[in-house]
C-alpha cells in the first residue's frame, strides 16, 4: 500500500501495482509501508486480495473481516485508489507468474494454460470482490491505461500536473513485466472466453471491460 494525507493506493495482484507504487512514491509524496508481517497475518491480507500488508497496526487484525474494518478506518478522509486489469489478460499473467514460481521444471505454454484455466476461472472474482465490494473505492486505475489514469487521478485529487511531470511519468518503465506469449487468441477459444466472462461478469460490467 502507498498512502499520504490525500490518498491511499491498495495494490491488487497482477494489475501493474509495482509500477503504480513506484510512481506514487517518486512523484506524489507517497509513503510505502515496509512493515514486516508474520506469515499468519500476511495470509489474512492475501486472503482479502491484498498483495502485502499495508501500514496498519496488524495486531488488530485477526480475520479478513477485521482487516476490512481496519483498512476502512485507516483510509477515512483519503481518496481510496485500486488498480484492476482486464480479466482475460489477468488470468494469463497469473498463470505464467505462478508457473515460473512453482514449476521450474516445465515450460508454461498456451495449451497448458487452457487446462489450468478450467480449474481457476473463478479465482479473479474471489480474489478481488472482497476488496471491491467491501471498500468504498474513489478511483480505479486500469492497467491498460495505467499512466494516463495516474495523471488524471492525481490531478483530480489536487496535485499540479505540469507538462514536464506528464512527460516524465509517461516515460516511466513498466516494472515486473513478464516475458511470455501475449496473444489472447492462442490462449482462448470462444468456450474459454465465455467461461471467464460467466464466472467474472461482475468485473466485466463494473469496470466496463468488453466480453
Amino acid at each position: 500500500m502507498v498512502s499520504n494525507d490525500k490518498y491511499t493506493f491498495i495494490h491488487l495482484r497482477k494489475t501493474g501495482g509495482t509500477t503504480i507504487r513506484k510512481i506514487l512514491v517518486k512523484y506524489f509524496n507517497g509513503f510505502e509501508s515496509s512493515q514486516k508481517m508474520t506469515k499468519e497475518k500476511n495470509d489474512f491480507m492475501l486472503g482479502i486480495g491484498l498483495s502485502y500488508a499495508p501500514g496498519l497496526d496488524t495486531d488488530e487484525i485477526s480475520e479478513p473481516l477485521e482487516a476490512h474494518k481496519t483498512i476502512n478506518k485507516k483510509v477515512e478522509g483519503n481518496k481510496l485508489i485500486i488498480s484492476v486489469r482486464e480479466p482475460l489478460t489477468w488470468f494469463m499473467s497469473k498463470y505464467y507468474y505462478n508457473e515460473r514460481l512453482t514449476n521450474k521444471e516445465s515450460e508454461p505454454t498456451p495449451e497448458k494454460f487452457k487446462v489450468w484455466l478450467k480449474g481457476n476461472a473463478d479465482a479473479y472474482i474471489k480474489e478481488y470482490q472482497r476488496v471491491v465490494k467491501n471498500l468504498d473505492v474513489d478511483y480505479v486505475i486500469k492497467m491498460e491505461s495505467m499512466l494516463e489514469d495516474i495523471l488524471y487521478i492525481m490531478g483530480d485529487i489536487g496535485f499540479d500536473i505540469s507538462e514536464e511531470l506528464r512527460t516524465k511519468i509517461l516515460s516511466e518503465p513498466v516494472y515486473n513485466a513478464l516475458s511470455y506469449n501475449r496473444d489472447i487468441n492462442e490462449h482462448y477459444d470462444n468456450e474459454l472466453k465465455d467461461l471467464v466472462y460467466n464466472k467474472n461478469k461482475f468485473f466485466f460490467d463494473k469496470f466496463n471491460y468488453n466480453k
